[in-house]
């Protein structure tokens, strides 16, 4: 059927759901005598921001939350703020370092900064001072120490954290110490850098993390934070030419104070008296310290082998005696032109005699005999105090890791290995120190020597040679520089 405007009827249906108000369509009618049917569309209106009981007023849209901004890390100023208070000033009558107050309050820091010093003065940057700290443990291997326990009321640091962080290559870190410093009452120094890399103690297994920042003279003993003020580790060692820093690990240090806390070990020296009987082995070396007031030494040493007497301060130089003809391994050795070692005599009694300035020495008796052992007996005006050295004439087995430590700064260690000729042999010794090692056949033969880029800094010692006799062969470890520490030692056979 078509409408009156000629158009069909189901246009009128398809186009009423376009249509926005209600109309009445009256061309839409039934052959025109139909009544006209209105046409009331279903609308769909977008009604936000539109109130629909009011079309004529409008409606704020719904507010959408902001997100809550995640800060950033700390400026380094809120850093040194929040860290610096707990960084201790430490200072021994020979030199100064850095520590960082923990948890119990021990202050941790360096071994090598205390060493075996008489007494230990801690500063903290609010003024608190303690004039003589106890030592309460060292690690001559890891080159740690604990002082204390204190009593300060200052906040300490927490060395857990480093046990879940993984630190990374160009993170940007903090020094925290006290470089080159000279006053009583110091503020701390904080250093930025960044991580260059890390390295490992081979025969240890332990990590150290290489920094960019320089540790330099008296940071020894300070720590290493990230960007959120968590520990990273222990700072104490310089590595190259151009002095970049190197810390050990911040979980390998939470590992080793957690050793310390539950066995405490004190290397510090036992004072045996004016007069001691002792027996050293061929080529063997025995060192006792002395604490002389006045600055007087009066020293001798009786033993019917060929003995020699040495004088050194606590860093391991030379200091020149009055009394003695220098005979030091067949080499001479003087110091502004004074006699070093008294040995005028091959057979004897040998007599050292110096004025010195007051303070602590190292007095050390050497066999210079191969073959002999000495059962000799020392005698001084100054009481002398030892360090408890086992490492004489022990069993070294190939293929296993032994340890060994350089109780004083002249000590010489003796291993034992029993080995073949055509024996091809290699020798390593892993350590922070700067160490060195000669072996020696039964006649006595130099068999090797090692002090040839091996390890953490290229200061161990890593040799391969050939056994040319049969028998019992003797390994003698000694160290270069003016401090004591541990080492790892590991002989194969090939």
């Amino acid at each position: 059927m078509w409408a009156a405007t000629g158009r069909p009827r189901w246009w009128c249906r398809a186009g009423f759901g376009l249509v926005v108000l209600a109309v009445v369509l009256a061309a839409c009618g039934s052959g025109g005598s139909e009544e006209p049917v209105a046409l009331e569309p279903t609308l769909t209106i977008a009604t936000a921001g539109v109130d629909t009981s009011n079309p004529t007023r409008e409606v704020p849209p719904t507010a959408v939350p902001e997100p809550t901004p995640i800060p950033g890390p700390p400026s380094a100023a809120e850093l040194y703020a929040e860290l610096s208070p707990s960084s201790a000033f430490i200072e021994t009558g020979t030199s100064t370092g850095s520590g960082i107050l923990i948890e119990g309050g021990y202050v941790l820091t360096n071994h090598h900064v205390v060493e075996a010093g008489p007494t230990i003065r801690i500063v903290f940057p609010n003024g608190t001072e303690i004039t003589d700290a106890p030592v309460f443990a060292q690690d001559l291997h890891a080159d740690l120490a604990l002082l204390g326990p204190i009593e300060a009321a200052l906040p300490m640091i927490d060395l857990a954290a480093a046990s879940y962080i993984s630190p990374v290559p160009g993170q940007v870190v903090y020094l925290l110490g006290y470089p080159d410093e000279y006053e009583k009452f110091p503020q701390s120094t904080m250093t930025e850098g960044i991580i260059s890399r890390f390295r490992t103690l081979e025969l240890y297994d332990w990590e150290f993390i290489q920094v960019d920042a320089l540790i330099a003279p008296g940071q020894s003993g300070g720590a290493l934070f990230n960007e959120q003020g968590e520990f990273l580790g222990t700072s104490g060692l310089r590595f190259g030419a151009q002095d970049f820093g190197l810390v050990y690990s911040g979980g390998e240090v939470q590992d080793r104070v957690a050793e310390m806390l539950a066995d405490p070990t004190l290397h510090r020296p036992t004072d045996v008296g004016d007069r001691v009987e002792f027996s050293l082995p061929g080529l063997g070396s025995q060192s006792w310290l002395i604490d002389t007031p006045n600055g007087s030494v009066s020293i001798s040493v009786d033993d019917e082998v060929d003995l020699g007497l040495e004088l050194t301060d606590v860093s391991g130089a030379l200091v020149a005696v009055d009394v003695g003809i220098v005979d030091y391994l067949g080499t001479e050795t003087t110091r502004d032109g004074g006699e070093t070692v008294a040995d005028d005599s091959f057979r004897g009694t040998e007599t050292m005699e110096a004025q010195v300035e007051p303070g602590q020495y190292i007095v050390s008796v050497y066999n210079y005999d191969a073959d002999e052992t000495s059962d000799a007996v020392i005698e001084s005006t100054t009481p002398l105090m030892v360090f408890a050295d086992v490492e004489k004439e022990l069993p070294l087995e190939p293929g296993v890791i032994a340890w060994g430590l350089l109780d004083d700064v002249t000590d010489r260690d003796v291993w034992l290995a029993e080995l073949t000729e055509g024996d091809e042999v290699e020798l390593r010794i892993d350590s922070i120190s700067d160490t060195t090692v000669v072996v020696r056949g039964p006649s006595g033969e130099l068999q090797g020597s090692g002090d040839d880029g091996y390890g953490l800094m290229g200061n161990g010692s890593q040799s391969t040679f050939t056994i040319t006799e049969s028998g019992k062969h003797m390994v003698q470890v000694g160290r270069f520089g003016g401090d004591t520490g541990g080492y790892a030692i590991l002989l194969d056979i090939k």
